[in-house]
């Protein structure tokens, strides 16, 4: 299992203050074959966020939800690798009523894009996916 998260600041120091911010979102399965990683992120920035390629520079989309992330992340891979996404309750027993199963890896499976439309991504809020292969794209503010 692994989660990875990493956070630059601009260069003024500090959190906020309008400075341009960039955090790498390392998605990376332990699992060589037939298996899914579990990657726990939040996003460490308000919004507005933009994904990008591991280069920082070739953009794969605004993010605004789920599926922007999703799909974001597939475009970074060049396939779709992402099964599950859901907001994190770590090891509460309240069931997860956000949990969305991407039908065949598709995030524009019937019924699928909507439901993860409807995940609004929020700061400081931990969310999960599950992944078959490791990803590593930039989410910027700018």
């Amino acid at each position: 299992i692994s989660n990875v998260t990493g956070a630059q600041v601009g260069s003024g120091g500090g959190y906020g203050g309008g400075e341009l911010q960039n955090w790498l979102l390392s998605i990376q399965s332990q699992v060589d074959s037939g298996g899914h990683g579990i990657n726990h992120f939040s996003m460490p920035f308000p919004a507005p966020w933009y994904a990008y390629k591991e280069d920082g520079t070739t953009l794969l989309g605004t993010i605004a939800s789920a599926y922007d992330l999703v799909k974001a992340i597939n475009a970074a891979y060049g396939s779709n690798i992402v099964s599950t996404f859901t907001k994190w309750v770590g090891a509460s027993s309240t069931p997860n009523e956000t949990a969305v199963i991407i039908s065949d890896n598709n995030p524009d499976a019937a019924g699928v894009a909507g439901a993860l439309q409807a995940i609004a991504l929020d700061n400081g809020t931990a969310y999960e996916l599950y992944a078959s292969k490791p990803v590593r794209i930039v989410i910027k503010n700018y």
